[in-house]
Protein backbone atom coordinates (compact mmCIF):
# COMPACT_ATOMS: atom_id res chain seq x y z
CA UNK A 1 0.00 0.00 0.00
CA UNK A 2 1.36 3.38 -1.02
CA UNK A 3 1.30 6.31 1.39
CA UNK A 4 0.12 9.28 -0.71
CA UNK A 5 1.06 12.73 0.56
CA UNK A 6 -0.08 15.78 -1.39
CA UNK A 7 0.94 19.21 -0.08
CA UNK A 8 -1.88 21.21 1.49
CA UNK A 9 -1.42 24.12 -0.92
CA UNK A 10 -2.01 21.75 -3.88
CA UNK A 11 -5.18 20.36 -2.27
CA UNK A 12 -6.41 23.90 -1.57
CA UNK A 13 -5.96 24.77 -5.26
CA UNK A 14 -8.23 21.87 -6.23
CA UNK A 15 -11.49 23.72 -5.72
CA UNK A 16 -13.60 22.06 -8.44
CA UNK A 17 -13.28 18.38 -7.45
CA UNK A 18 -16.63 16.56 -7.82
CA UNK A 19 -15.24 13.28 -6.51
CA UNK A 20 -14.30 14.39 -2.99
CA UNK A 21 -10.60 13.59 -3.59
CA UNK A 22 -11.28 9.89 -4.11
CA UNK A 23 -8.05 9.79 -6.15
CA UNK A 24 -6.08 9.94 -2.91
CA UNK A 25 -7.39 6.64 -1.54
CA UNK A 26 -6.10 3.44 -3.11
CA UNK A 27 -9.44 1.63 -2.76
CA UNK A 28 -11.45 4.41 -4.48
CA UNK A 29 -8.86 5.74 -6.93
CA UNK A 30 -10.35 6.04 -10.39
CA UNK A 31 -8.22 8.45 -12.38
CA UNK A 32 -7.78 9.00 -16.08
CA UNK A 33 -4.63 7.42 -17.40
CA UNK A 34 -1.91 10.01 -17.80
CA UNK A 35 0.29 10.02 -20.86
CA UNK A 36 2.80 12.68 -19.87
CA UNK A 37 3.06 15.92 -17.98
CA UNK A 38 4.20 19.13 -19.63
CA UNK A 39 5.00 22.07 -17.39
CA UNK A 40 3.52 22.56 -13.94
CA UNK A 41 -0.15 21.69 -14.37
CA UNK A 42 -0.62 20.24 -17.85
CA UNK A 43 -1.21 16.49 -17.83
CA UNK A 44 -2.16 14.88 -21.13
CA UNK A 45 -4.64 12.05 -20.55
CA UNK A 46 -5.65 9.07 -22.67
CA UNK A 47 -9.43 9.25 -22.64
CA UNK A 48 -12.28 11.69 -22.28
CA UNK A 49 -13.12 11.90 -18.57
CA UNK A 50 -16.87 12.21 -18.18
CA UNK A 51 -18.14 15.07 -16.05
CA UNK A 52 -14.84 16.47 -14.81
CA UNK A 53 -14.35 20.18 -14.27
CA UNK A 54 -10.63 19.86 -14.98
CA UNK A 55 -10.70 18.33 -18.47
CA UNK A 56 -9.75 20.56 -21.36
CA UNK A 57 -10.13 19.39 -24.97
CA UNK A 58 -6.87 19.74 -26.89
CA UNK A 59 -7.06 18.70 -30.52
CA UNK A 60 -8.04 15.03 -30.53
CA UNK A 61 -6.93 14.49 -26.92
CA UNK A 62 -7.55 15.97 -23.49
CA UNK A 63 -5.57 17.77 -20.83
CA UNK A 64 -6.18 17.44 -17.11
CA UNK A 65 -5.67 20.71 -15.25
CA UNK A 66 -6.43 19.32 -11.78
CA UNK A 67 -3.62 20.32 -9.41
CA UNK A 68 -4.04 17.18 -7.26
CA UNK A 69 -4.16 14.82 -10.24
CA UNK A 70 -1.06 16.45 -11.72
CA UNK A 71 0.81 16.08 -8.44
CA UNK A 72 -0.17 12.39 -8.26
CA UNK A 73 1.25 11.84 -11.71
CA UNK A 74 4.46 13.83 -11.16
CA UNK A 75 5.23 12.50 -7.70
CA UNK A 76 3.90 8.91 -7.82
CA UNK A 77 3.44 8.19 -11.55
CA UNK A 78 -0.20 7.37 -10.89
Amino acid sequence: MMDIKIPRNILEQTTECKKNFSCLAEDTRNVCEGIHVNGENVLFIKKDPKSCNYKIPFGSSYICSCPTRNELYKKYNI
